[in-house]
């Protein structure tokens, strides 16, 4: 197993901004497996940082990745029929997927709560003076039970 330098979570910081998966990258013969990365998110707040920043960087790439796609000319002559429209639209509805789900802010589904009506609250408030015999007594009844 590969130890996580500093110098290889910078290279997997780049090019996990770049759009790679973890898992692509951690499959290459001089990267850590990916536990190894997690745990060092988990251990590292430096490193935490400069991974989370990739994988904002990243979250914004499918964002382009996705106008790529669709914009994308699929008229091939009928070479490939169906299939490659069909390719497309699975890929553009995977990244509609992700992107609502990294960047909900930006590009999840709105929710609007509307209220009507009025809200009214009320407290009611009770007061009531013990006597000292009144307390005496109440306590010796839950002491029994």
């Amino acid at each position: 197993m590969t130890s996580l330098t500093p110098e290889l979570g910078r290279e997997i910081c780049d090019r996990i901004a770049d759009g790679e998966t973890l898992t692509s990258i951690c499959e290459d013969v001089h990267m850590p497996n990916c536990r190894s990365v997690h745990g060092l998110v988990l251990r590292d707040t430096e490193f935490a940082e400069k991974y989370t920043f990739a994988r904002l960087i990243q979250a914004h790439g499918f964002r382009d990745r996705l106008l790529d796609v669709s914009e994308n000319d699929l008229d091939d002559g009928g070479k490939y029929g169906n299939n490659k429209i069909q390719r497309a639209k699975l890929q553009c509805d995977n990244l509609k997927w992700l992107l609502s789900k990294e960047l909900a802010r930006n590009y999840g589904d709105k929710m609007e709560a509307i209220h009507s009506g009025e809200v009214t609250q009320k407290r009611i408030v009770i007061v009531r003076n013990f006597d000292d015999v009144e307390i005496t007594d109440t306590v010796g009844r839950l002491a029994d039970n």
